[in-house]
C-alpha cells in the first residue's frame, strides 16, 4: 500500500457486468503520447481488452464496441447498456487526476518511477516485490519479449547450475545475455549508454556449442523468439534491437554464406561495431539515432572470426573497445574420456549438450527472477555496485599490465566500463540462480580476449590507411565535388579546394600515380571512403569538409613536419611507409630518408607523397577497374563518365571545390 501511494497506483477496479472490468491506467515508458493523454480507460474481459483515451471519452461508443466484440449481446445492450454507460462515467469521476490502478506500456523495459526502478511486461508492473496490473498499448510492434515464466523457479536454478557451472565462457554468455537489463537500469540512473554498450561474437569450429548455448540461454531466460539470420540491413538491425527492448538478439552463424571479399568483410565488421555503440538509426533517410539496450550476440566460424577479418579490414581503433570476441573450443578428452579443461568450452559432452535441448522445452521467461532480484536487492545501490566492479577490473588490468605490458597496455578504463556491466550482471545472476562462479577467472578471460582483439586492430592499422587511400582514389570524384584533379592542374594546385592530383598511366614503365600533399594526407588516410559507391556518386551524402591542421602553407616547406599531418607517432607511420615502399606502393626520394618523392607545384611547392595505384590495389586484392583518365580533367571541365554506355561528356563544374 505504501509503494502504491507513492506512484498513485490504487488496487481499485470495477466489474460492471459479467466479468467485464474497468481499470484506469497511466501510460509509462518512452512513447509519443502527450502528457494530457497519458490517462487511459482499460475495458477488459479475461485476457482481451480495449483502451480508450480519457480525453472526450464516449461511453455509448464503448458499450457498442462491447457488442461488436461479442462481450454482450444486442438484447443485453438494450437491457443493461445504459447502466454500463453510467458505471463507466461514475468510475472515471470517482478517481482524481493522479490516480490509476494499472499502467499501459509500449515495450518490456525498465522504468524510473520517482526514485525507484520498475519493470513493465505482460505479467504486470513490478516495483520491488509488488506487482500491479499492466496492459500492452496497441500500435507498437514488439518482435521479442520476456514471456510469461514457464517451469518451476527453484528447479530452474538447479538446472541452470548443471548447464553453466564449471564453464566460465558459458557463464560469460549468461552474464552478457542478462546485461541489457543492467544497461537500461544504469542508463536510467544517469550513465551514458555508449560507455555501457558492447557486442559479443562467439567464435569457434562447428560442433563447439555456439548455437545451442547462445540460443538455449536466450530461450530459457526470455522466450523462444529473437533469433535472426545474418542477412539483415543496418537500418533493419536498429529496428530489431529497439523492439527487443532488454531481451537479447541472437544472430546465428554470421559466416554461413562464406563471405570472403573485402567489401563483405568490411560490412560485417562495421555492423557489429555500430551495434555495439548502443545507438542505432531506424530509417535510412535521417541521422537520428535511438538508444538500444538489447544485447547483440552473434556466432562465427573460426575462418571468419573478428580477429582474422580485422587484420585485412580495419576501422577506427576506438570501435574495437566495444566488441568482445569469445573464442571457444570443442571438448578435448584425455585417454579416460574426461575433458582435460573446460575453461575454453561451452559444453562438457554430447550428453551435456542434449540437456540444453531438454531445457528449452521445460523453461521460459526465467529472467524474471533476475529482474526481481535486481529491483529488490540491488536497484538502490546499483551505481555503487557498478563502480566497485569497475575498480576490481581496473586493478586486474593494472596487474596484467605489470606482468605483460606488451599485450595489455592497450587496455584502459573504457574497456572496464563495458566489461563491468557483464561482470555485475553475472554477479547478480550468481546470487539469483545460486551458481558457482569464479569472478576473478571471468575477469581474466575477458581481459585476455579484449587484449587479443585490440592487438588485431592495432596490427591492421597500416592496411586501414592503405584501404582508405585506395577507396579515396576510386570514389572521390562526383558531379559536385572535385577532390582529385588531373595532371594539367598540378602547377596551379590549390590545397584549400582539392585533396590530391592524379597522373595517369603512360605504359608499363610509368604507372598511374596519385600525388597526395602532406597537408591533406590525414583526410585521405583517415576518412572511410569505401562508403561512396561509384566514381561519380550522385547520392546526397556529403563529402567531408577539408580541415587543414597546419596554420599556413609555408610551414609545409619544412619536410620534418609532414609526419604530424598523418600520424602523431612518427616511428610507426615511418614503418608503414617503409613497408609500402618495399611493395612498390609508395615512391621514395633517392636518398630514402624522407618518404615523399617530390614537391608538388603551386602554392609553396608543397611536400607530397606519390603512390603507384596499381600496386596499391593489387596489395589489397581489389580488382576494380581503374577510373577513366578523363574523369580527372581540368577544373571547370569535369568529365562525366557513364558506366552503362562507357561514354564520357564534359560538363561545366567551375563552381567545384569545397574551400575553407
Amino acid at each position: 500500500y505504501y509503494m502504491s501511494n507513492i506512484f498513485g497506483i490504487s488496487s481499485s477496479s470495477r466489474t460492471v457486468y459479467k466479468g467485464i472490468k474497468l481499470s484506469l491506467a497511466t501510460v509509462v515508458g518512452e512513447c509519443d503520447v502527450q502528457a494530457t493523454d497519458r490517462k487511459k480507460l482499460v475495458v477488459s474481459l479475461g485476457d482481451n481488452y480495449r483502451t480508450y483515451s480519457l480525453v472526450n471519452i464516449n461511453t455509448e461508443k464503448i458499450v457498442q464496441e462491447m457488442v461488436g466484440s461479442g462481450w454482450i449481446s444486442g438484447k443485453e445492450f438494450s437491457r443493461v447498456g445504459e447502466r454500463i454507460e453510467n458505471e463507466i462515467s461514475e468510475y472515471i469521476n470517482d478517481f482524481s487526476a493522479n490516480e490509476s490502478n494499472a499502467v499501459m506500456f509500449f515495450r518490456e523495459e525498465l522504468l524510473k518511477l520517482g526514485k525507484a526502478l520498475a519493470f513493465t511486461s505482460e505479467a504486470g508492473l513490478m516495483i520491488k516485490n509488488l506487482v500491479f496490473p499492466a496492459y500492452k498499448q496497441g500500435g507498437d510492434i514488439i518482435s521479442t519479449k520476456l514471456g510469461n515464466p514457464r517451469g518451476d523457479e527453484e528447479e530452474f536454478c538447479k538446472y541452470l547450475g548443471d548447464l553453466v557451472n564449471g564453464l566460465p565462457k558459458t557463464q560469460i554468455v549468461l552474464g552478457y545475455e542478462l546485461s541489457g537489463i543492467l544497461r537500461q537500469a544504469l542508463y536510467l540512473l544517469g550513465l551514458e549508454i555508449g560507455e555501457l554498450s558492447s557486442g559479443l561474437s562467439v567464435t569457434g569450429e562447428p560442433g563447439c556449442g555456439k548455437s545451442i548455448v547462445t540460443i538455449g540461454l536466450r530461450n530459457m531466460l526470455f522466450s523462444n523468439s529473437g533469433n535472426y539470420s545474418s542477412e539483415i540491413t543496418k537500418v533493419k538491425m536498429g529496428d530489431v534491437l529497439k523492439s527487443a527492448g532488454i531481451c537479447p538478439s541472437i544472430f546465428d552463424d554470421m559466416s554461413i554464406n562464406g563471405k570472403s571479399n573485402y567489401e563483405e568483410k568490411r560490412m560485417l565488421i562495421e555492423r557489429i561495431y555500430i551495434v555495439a555503440s548502443g545507438k542505432m538509426r531506424l530509417t535510412s533517410r535521417d541521422n537520428v539515432e535511438v538508444r538500444v539496450f538489447s544485447p547483440y550476440i552473434e556466432s562465427r566460424e573460426e575462418r571468419m572470426s573478428i580477429k582474422q577479418m580485422i587484420r585485412s579490414v580495419s576501422l577506427l581503433d576506438g570501435f574495437g573497445l566495444r566488441v568482445i570476441e569469445l573464442d571457444v573450443a570443442k571438448v578435448t578428452p584425455d585417454e579416460s574420456g574426461e575433458a582435460i579443461s573446460y575453461d575454453e568450452c561451452l559444453t562438457k559432452s554430447k550428453e551435456h549438450a542434449d540437456m540444453w535441448n531438454i531445457g528449452n522445452g521445460k523453461y521460459e521467461g526465467q529472467a524474471i527472477q533476475f529482474i526481481r532480484q535486481l529491483l529488490i536487492n540491488h536497484a538502490e545501490n546499483l551505481l555503487d555496485e557498478y563502480k566497485e566492479v569497475n575498480e576490481i577490473i581496473l586493478d586486474a588490468i593494472s596487474k596484467r599490465q605489470e606482468e605483460d605490458p606488451d599485450n595489455f597496455n592497450i587496455l584502459d578504463k573504457r574497456v572496464a566500463n563495458r566489461l563491468g556491466v557483464i561482470v555485475l550482471a553475472l554477479k547478480i545472476a550468481q546470487e539469483t540462480y545460486k551458481l558457482d562462479v569464479d569472478i576473478d577467472k571471468i575477469i581474466d578471460i575477458l581481459l585476455v580476449e579484449s587484449a587479443e582483439l585490440m592487438k588485431s586492430i592495432r596490427g591492421a592499422n597500416p592496411e586501414r590507411l592503405l584501404i582508405n587511400l585506395v577507396y579515396f582514389f576510386l570514389r572521390a570524384n562526383n558531379n559536385d565535388n572535385r577532390l582529385i584533379v588531373g595532371k594539367d592542374d598540378k602547377k596551379s594546385y590549390d590545397p584549400s579546394k582539392n585533396l590530391a592530383v592524379y597522373e595517369p598511366c603512360k605504359g608499363a614503365n610509368h604507372p598511374g600515380t596519385l600525388i597526395v600533399p602532406a597537408a591533406t594526407a590525414e583526410m585521405v588516410f583517415e576518412w572511410d571512403w569505401s562508403q561512396y559507391e561509384g566514381y561519380l556518386d550522385n547520392d546526397e551524402r556529403p563529402f567531408p569538409a577539408i580541415v587543414m591542421n597546419i596554420q599556413s602553407i609555408d610551414k609545409l616547406k619544412d619536410s620534418h613536419n609532414y609526419y604530424d599531418s598523418v600520424n602523431k607517432n612518427r616511428s610507426e607511420i615511418g614503418k608503414v611507409f617503409d613497408s609500402w615502399a618495399k611493395r612498390g606502393i609508395m615512391r621514395k626520394t633517392n636518398s630514402g630518408y624522407f618518404r615523399f618523392s617530390a614537391k608538388l607545384g603551386g602554392e609553396g611547392n608543397i611536400a607530397s607523397y606519390r603512390f603507384d595505384m596499381n600496386n596499391a590495389m593489387k596489395a589489397l586484392g581489389i580488382k576494380e577497374d581503374m577510373p577513366p583518365e578523363t574523369i580527372f580533367s581540368q577544373i571547370g571541365k569535369l568529365a562525366e563518365y557513364n558506366v552503362e554506355t562507357n561514354s564520357v561528356k564534359e560538363v561545366d563544374t567551375s563552381h567545384a571545390g569545397l574551400g575553407i
